[in-house]
């Protein structure tokens, strides 16, 4: 993981604190196909609110939250197979199943 500010100097972007590139080793679930992946990322806290690996914590911690969420979705709400598609009825039904978890 690192960091840089020299995007601040070319982009005008409000907020723009920092810009992140992130170097991970990606694997399947059975440890087979594995590949290396670079993310680029960019957000609101400076250097002296956040070095890169506080940055990093806080990106893993989001996509933690949001595995999680996708997981019990799909797998115990089998949300996907969901008949429910008109009007305000999927969006009912993600808040139900938000507020079970």
């Amino acid at each position: 993981m690192c960091t840089t500010t020299v995007l601040n100097d070319y982009v005008d972007w409000p907020y723009l604190g920092q810009a992140f590139r992130i170097d991970r080793h990606v694997t399947d679930l059975n440890g087979s196909h594995p590949r290396d992946e670079v993310a680029f990322g960019i957000t609101d806290l400076t250097p002296e609110q956040a070095n890169a690996a506080q940055i990093g914590a806080l990106v893993r911690g989001h996509w933690g939250i949001e595995t999680r969420l996708h997981w019990e979705r799909d797998m115990i709400y089998d949300e996907d197979r969901s008949q429910i598609r008109t009007e305000n009825g999927p969006r009912v039904m993600a808040t139900l199943r938000n507020t079970a978890s």
